[in-house]
């Protein structure tokens, strides 16, 4: 084996120095140096759709030319708003720059001067001159210190990166401390972060073991079909901390979504005979849709070459399922929210005109005109065009399914696209269109429906009514898989393959062959086999916990009623907290076995394999939990121990580090995890762990990244590492 000459420290820091004077003397590639992509044919499709006037036309594609700007949305949960301020004040040369500031004033990539940050006020929102890509090269002191700012904030939940225009839909719904919503397409989180943080938004009293006084009684169900999109979503929204016990995670496809609700008086076991549906149990519903993403279009300026009018239309009538699926969840009187992040009407306005049709009365489309009078938007359109890849246009639905259109081409279209009588399409200026060349932002869609009455029941088995009015038959070639007679007014259908943009929008959804949009809540049994059930703690396991921190009282009672952990898949390896209404809502609930829950609550105990052994160890949110009830193993140390043992996370420190009253303390303790409490005040709670055989303790249990449940340990400590400066 031949030994490498290593390389001295001088000689990798003149070749770092190297490299960074070559990448100064050429600008670096960002969005703004990129080659003009070719738009003939995205220009030709939206042309004809009539989506600007033709005095706005220059304005929207030079728009969609420029890289998009980075936009951070501040925590809005209240008793974080010191926190929030503090982060706020440690950017002043980043939010307010000037000459003399620090990181200097921002700069394009060829040097020349960008305007100031700005902040948006109905979103608490900050909006940044630079783009993503010259934050993550830092090319110049400001982005430098830009990109430092979001790396040491976003991970501890104080500031989530967050396009402006994807935070409409949540703000419009208006969602209030007792509402119990539902996220039905959630991943990668941010939206669902947004109706979370919206519970907690009023202000509020904390009394003891991690409750407010006049907390909020509502509840956030977060959906994604795909497992995984599932977990991240567990990552995003872990940073909210026990908030995040009025949160349940699942991976359901959307348009199959279950209904824990117990049926209404009147319906029978499959929904047929009955004139309605199940009553809903959610107060607000947010339907963000996969779609074909070309909003996104400044964001991933690589999704030019793939772009197509195809790809839209072959995800009509998965986007109207779902939307049919979020209706029909939705309580009488709540409100939901349909949005996708495309410009495409067949996406948009089509899908919104078919759910109106089919709801008969039951949904009316809300005025949104006079909500967030700063939101420049446009009214959605009446009228519009479905045309192909190739430039056709086709004026009917029988146009086409004419003999010269390929199968694949034919099958992809359904009657629900096209533009009804002027009529029923009249509501459809409510609808608000968020374009690019207005505030400087992507492209959005968003419709608010209110749910006046319960939605029209199933059809017969013999085919009446499913959903919508009986339609007459027709002679189209279609007709047969467009006809009345399918489950819940949906057709069998196969879409066919189509390239699919590499927007970070696009989420991959599940093929779906029949779809019945709601039925009652004991219409079928588990949708899944192996699914990830959760069930109280053993009273065995709770006893333990009590002698262990001396735990007892009415409010541990309560406390200990809402503590879970999964069911099945082997051994246990945490224990979750749940709060009361979501208990009732759904873990207890009798059609509950049919949720394929991912994650219920926040994670407040977890065993770690040391050794040969597995030890209990608190997490973050259980220390906050349990300091104000725990008489045993606290200990209350000052601000000079807290600061080595926060220095030295994830490392083990010896007694004799620490002052010598907390060093005598810890002399007769049991190895086992305990609580460093911070005095004065008793505020800051931090889990730790005493290794009392080996004379050394940890400052911080010593989390692995296990499904991104906790936040990330060094983060963490630097949150309250800049918490505990201003104590005395």
């Amino acid at each position: 084996m031949v030994n490498r000459k290593p390389r001295s420290r001088a000689r990798v820091r003149a070749a770092r120095r190297r490299a960074e004077e070559a990448e100064a003397k050429e600008p670096p590639p960002s969005a703004v140096t990129r080659r003009p992509r070719d738009l003939s044919k995205f220009e030709s499709y939206y042309w004809e759709q009539g989506l600007v006037s033709k005095e706005e036309w220059g304005s929207f594609i030079a728009a969609l030319r420029r890289p998009l700007p980075v936009t951070v949305r501040m925590n809005s949960l209240h008793h974080l708003a010191a926190d929030v301020e503090a982060c706020v004040g440690a950017a002043s040369d980043l939010l307010f720059p000037s000459e003399g500031s620090g990181c200097g004033l921002p700069e394009g990539p060829r040097g020349e001067a960008l305007p100031a940050p700005r902040k948006l006020s109905w979103c608490n929102t900050w909006q940044f001159p630079c783009d993503r890509v010259a934050v993550k090269l830092a090319a110049t002191p400001y982005t430098r210190a830009l990109q430092k700012w979001l790396t040491e904030n976003s991970s501890t939940g104080l500031l989530t990166r967050q396009e402006v225009v994807s935070m409409v839909p949540a703000a419009l719904l208006g969602v209030e401390p007792s509402h119990c919503c539902l996220d039905l397409c959630a991943s990668p989180g941010s939206k669902t972060t947004q109706l979370l943080e919206s519970l907690y938004s009023r202000p509020s009293d904390r009394s003891g073991a991690g409750e407010w006084v006049d907390s909020p009684t509502g509840i956030v169900v977060a959906n994604d079909s795909s497992p995984s999109r599932a977990y991240l979503l567990v990552r995003r929204c872990a940073a909210l901390g026990l908030a995040t016990s009025r949160l349940m995670i699942a991976a359901h496809c959307a348009q199959r979504f279950p209904n824990t609700a117990p049926p209404m008086e009147g319906t029978v076991r499959h929904g047929f005979g009955s004139d309605r549906y199940p009553p809903g149990q959610y107060d607000r519903v947010l339907c963000d849709v996969p779609c074909s993403g070309d909003g996104t279009l400044r964001k991933n300026p690589e999704s030019w070459a793939t772009w197509g009018p195809d790809y839209g239309s072959s995800l009509h009538m998965t986007q109207l399922q779902i939307a049919m699926r979020g209706a029909a969840l939705l309580k009488v009187g709540g409100l939901m929210a349909y949005s996708t992040c495309s410009f495409n009407p067949v996406e948009d306005e089509a899908v919104v005109a078919e759910l109106l049709r089919r709801a008969r009365g039951s949904l009316e489309l809300v005025d949104m005109s006079k909500a967030l009078p700063t939101l420049r938007r446009r009214p959605g359109l009446r009228s519009w065009r479905v045309m192909d890849d190739d430039g056709n246009h086709y004026p009917t639905y029988k146009s086409s399914q004419g003999p010269g259109i390929p199968e694949s081409r034919r099958r992809m279209y359904c009657p629900s696209m096209w533009p009804g009588s002027p009529a029923a399409t009249q509501p459809l200026n409510r609808c608000l269109r968020l374009l690019p060349h207005l505030q400087d932002t992507g492209g959005f869609f968003v419709a608010v429906l209110r749910k006046v009455l319960p939605l029209p029941g199933p059809s017969t088995p013999d085919g009446g009514a499913v959903g919508v009015a009986a339609e007459e038959p027709s002679s189209s070639p279609g007709a047969k898989r467009h006809g009345p007679a399918e489950p819940a007014g949906f057709p069998v259908r196969r879409s066919p393959k189509v390239p699919r943009l590499p927007a970070e929008k696009q989420r991959d959804s599940e093929a779906v062959e029949v779809l019945a949009p709601a039925v009652p809540a004991d219409a079928f049994g588990p949708l899944h086999s192996r699914r990830q059930a959760h069930e109280r703690i053993g009273r065995q396991f709770l006893e333990h916990l009590e002698a262990l921190f001396g735990l007892s009282g009415e409010r541990w009672r309560a406390i200990s009623s809402q503590l879970y952990w999964r069911v099945g898949g082997g051994r246990r390896r945490a224990v979750f907290y749940a709060s009361g209404e979501l208990s009732d809502a759904l873990l207890d609930a009798p059609g509950s076995a049919r949720l394929k829950q991912v994650y219920v609550g926040c994670r407040v105990l977890k065993w770690e394999r040391c050794r040969r052994s597995y030890n209990l160890r608190l997490t973050a949110e259980g220390a906050e939990l349990l300091s104000p009830l725990a008489t045993r193993r606290v200990f209350r140390i000052g601000r000079s121990d807290m600061e080595t043992l926060l220095r030295s996370v994830n490392k083990s420190v010896h007694a004799s580090r620490l002052g010598a009253s907390t060093a005598e303390r810890l002399s007769g303790t049991d190895p086992g995890p305990c609580i460093w409490q911070l005095e004065p005040g008793g505020t800051l709670n931090v889990p730790g762990e005493v290794d009392a055989p080996a004379g050394e303790l940890s400052g911080a249990a010593r989390y692995p990244f296990l499904c991104g449940q906790e936040h990330l340990p060094r983060a963490t400590a630097r949150k309250i590492l800049s918490a505990i400066k201003g104590v005395a």
